[in-house]
């Protein structure tokens, strides 16, 4: 066997050995995440944390990183597009 084909093999198999333990790893500090309570409350009675608080708070922020993909595609299509005229010698307005 080629030397080189062999160390792309070896490489191969490093990498896929890296990603199978960290994924073992990952399912493991999953299994171990402590328990979310259903509702926090004060010593007073005080409700702090619910259920439907942490259900808002995950869309919101799922919508806030969408939100921010959209702006982030934007903001590169408007330079790209600043590229291309500048590149044709059309002036930017």
């Amino acid at each position: 066997m080629p030397t080189s084909k062999r160390l792309w093999l070896i490489l191969l198999a490093c990498v896929v050995g890296a990603f199978l333990i960290l994924g073992g790893l990952g399912i493991e500090v999953y299994r171990q995440a402590p328990p979310m309570p259903k509702q926090v409350v004060t010593a007073s009675g005080r409700v702090l944390y619910t259920e439907k608080v942490a259900r808002l708070e995950h869309d919101a922020r799922a919508r806030s990183h969408s939100a921010l993909r959209c702006l982030w595609l934007a903001i590169n299509r408007a330079h790209a597009h600043d590229g291309a005229l500048a590149y044709r010698g059309t002036p930017l307005a």
